[in-house]
């Protein structure tokens, strides 16, 4: 999160990739809503896959993760004890957020790739 304040700060405007990265692709990672012997359960590609984390992250994403992309965003980027801070307070920040994680959730990651990033290439 450092790199993406101290962005925000120099430049006056979101870093697209980290925005992306470090935020949405991590939030659609953390998509579960059942905690099973200490790990948060996720699909990816229909498989079933665990997801470890300190117990307060876990029940975290098991409460919010399946809410509307608008109320999963804004409850994890005003969540202090992630971040320190309230995240929504940054300009733009719960925007673009959404609008990824809503690309995510309707194309698949790969396809929310290449449309918000349509130069890359990307190979299986």
């Amino acid at each position: 999160m450092p790199s993406l304040l101290g962005y925000v700060e120099r430049k006056g405007e979101l870093p697209k990739y980290l925005t992306f990265s470090s935020i949405t692709a991590l939030m659609a990672f953390y998509t579960g809503n059942e905690i099973r012997e200490k790990a948060l359960i996720g699909d990816r590609d229909g498989q079933e896959c665990s997801i470890m984390d300190e117990m307060a992250v876990l029940e975290f994403f098991a409460t919010n993760s399946e809410k509307t992309c608008t109320d999963f965003v804004q409850a994890y980027l005003s969540n202090v004890d992630f971040h320190s801070q309230d995240l929504t307070q940054i300009l733009g920040l719960v925007e673009a957020v959404t609008t990824y994680l809503e690309g995510i959730r309707t194309l698949g990651m790969r396809k929310a790739l290449e449309k918000n990033f349509y130069y890359f290439d990307i190979k299986d």
